[in-house]
């Protein structure tokens, strides 16, 4: 397994030995904004930038890694020189909105709206110091986006890549760009495969052919526990991750709390509708409880129907119900978290997993509440943070309602078994 960019990281040693890295300044306007680790992940990525390398921002999610970006970003502006950020749609007109208020003068647009208006868009990319678009997005339009040549690319939650086979990631493969950067607080979800994809779209052909990872890496690390290969593994990808954990550097971010709250049934109640009926009669109750003592409420359902069902159960409580799924419009979306945000009193914000576990931020609320347990533990986690990132106040009580004896209780147990890859190879 060989990198063909020998020479750059020569450069590197080289100023490396002379004291003389090549460095952008951090923006003036930032530096009293910028927590001593964003300054950090601002220099490693810029040093990044500088000698041609591509690598993963995997702080823990809710560290701030859009405003190192944005960093990054106003740093390395210049005249004819478009950047190009691909994010999930759900945080698409977030990610705009994060740039105007940090660095207003980067002239950014989102690639939205029908054909016509993304076609324009995109024909005129070199007015724009930042073009925002979404993987769905750029799956239709790629033949356009194939003509152009960014300066920085970069993917925002990575983990949209991680199956190599995919269309979404072979498009964003095949994107010209001088450099590329990937953001992502879980770049192995489940398998290695996954870290592999990323390195693909970063520095093509860095771990070889997946064929060739799979034979020398993958199936070594994972079936037979070879730590020799696990060692040679992360001895080759750690100088291109940078992750940090909120309880390393985030001092003054409150503690998080997780419960499981078990809901026993009786041989009589081994229906499904009962088993629900009772889960749901617990997860109301823990509910208000939480409202009666003043708490704002996230509840995420990997099953889109669950919120409007909890809506209309506490339609009587006459409190704030905010609700997301995946058919709920972008900038509806939007208008919805800020509203929620801005209460300051009790409400409930009830989220399909899918539509509004990664991207957004809910600091205003201090309990959380999975009504089911999903396999993949990251996603989980990812959802949990929405309120348990830089800004939140309070100690986040998270609550996972599990029934005993039944398939819940297995993946609860599966959750922690393939969170192991994650834990070896990036911690």
């Amino acid at each position: 397994m060989h990198f063909s960019s020998n020479e750059s990281f020569n450069q590197l040693i080289k100023d490396l030995n002379k004291n003389e890295l090549k460095q952008n300044k951090l923006p003036d306007k930032l530096k009293n904004v910028l927590r001593p680790y964003q300054k950090e992940g601002f220099n490693w990525l810029n040093t990044l930038v500088n000698y041609n390398f591509g690598g993963i921002l995997a702080d823990e999610m809710g560290l701030g890694k859009a405003l190192e970006v944005i960093s990054l970003l106003l740093a390395h502006q210049k005249k004819d020189s478009t950047n190009l950020v691909v994010a999930p749609a759900s945080v698409i007109y977030n990610c705009q909105n994060e740039t105007q208020k940090f660095a207003p003068e980067l002239k950014t647009d989102v690639l939205g709206g029908t054909k016509k208006e993304r076609t324009q868009i995109l024909a005129n990319a070199s007015k724009y110091d930042l073009l925002i678009t979404s993987y769905q997005s750029l799956n239709r339009d790629l033949e356009a986006y194939q003509k152009l040549v960014f300066n920085i690319q970069i993917l925002d939650e990575a983990q949209n890549i991680k199956n190599h086979q995919s269309i979404t990631a072979q498009s964003v493969k095949v994107i010209k760009a001088h450099h590329k950067l990937a953001l992502t607080g879980t770049p192995i979800e489940n398998k290695l495969s996954e870290l592999w994809s990323i390195f693909d779209y970063l520095l093509p052909n860095f771990l070889g052919s997946y064929l060739d990872f799979k034979k020398k890496l993958e199936l070594p690390i994972i079936k037979d526990e070879d730590e020799e290969a696990e060692k040679q593994l992360v001895e080759m990808v750690t100088p291109f991750i940078l992750r940090r954990l909120k309880k390393d550097v985030l001092n003054d971010l409150p503690a998080k709390e997780e419960e499981i709250v078990y809901i026993n049934m009786g041989s009589k109640q081994s229906e499904l509708y009962k088993l629900q009926t009772q889960k749901l009669i617990a997860t109301i109750d823990l509910i208000k409880a939480n409202l009666e003592n003043g708490h704002k409420i996230l509840l995420f359902s990997q099953f889109t129907s669950m919120p409007e069902i909890i809506q209309n159960k506490l339609r009587k409580l006459k409190v704030p119900i905010f609700v997301i799924t995946r058919a709920t419009a972008k900038k509806e979306r939007q208008d919805k978290i800020h509203q929620f945000n801005s209460l300051d009193k009790p409400a409930i914000f009830l989220i399909s997993l899918k539509a509004g576990g990664t991207g957004i931020n809910l600091t205003s609320a201090d309990v959380v509440i999975h009504y089911d347990p999903w396999w993949n533990l990251a996603a989980e986690n990812q959802a949990s943070n929405r309120a348990h990132r830089m800004g939140q106040k309070h100690t986040v009580k998270i609550y996972k309602m599990v029934t005993r004896n039944s398939i819940e209780e297995k993946i609860i147990s599966l959750q922690h078994k393939k969170s192991r890859p994650s834990k070896n190879n990036l911690r």
